[in-house]
């Protein structure tokens, strides 16, 4: 076998795991597109949900504030009772 025949088949050997490893980084593409849209999906989704919380944050906010006020009123009753 001569030194032009075995480099011809280790350039063929090589050209042909470029080859694979181009195909694989095609799917890896493929699922980082997917991924992609999903993430933008999951972010808007993330983001309504935060508007249609803020609502109920302020309900809850006012609650906390108001129990608050009674626990203070309470103690100063219980005090001077």
């Amino acid at each position: 076998m001569s030194h032009e025949c075995k480099y011809e088949k280790q350039m063929e050997r090589m050209l042909d795991k470029l080859d694979e490893t181009n195909k694989e980084l095609g799917k890896i593409n493929i699922v980082l597109d997917r991924n992609t849209v999903s993430l933008e999906e999951h972010m808007k989704r993330t983001k309504l949900l935060e508007e249609n919380l803020k609502p109920i944050r302020r309900a809850y906010d006012a609650i906390i504030w108001v129990v608050g006020i009674v626990v203070v009123i309470a103690g100063i009753w219980k005090a001077f009772s």
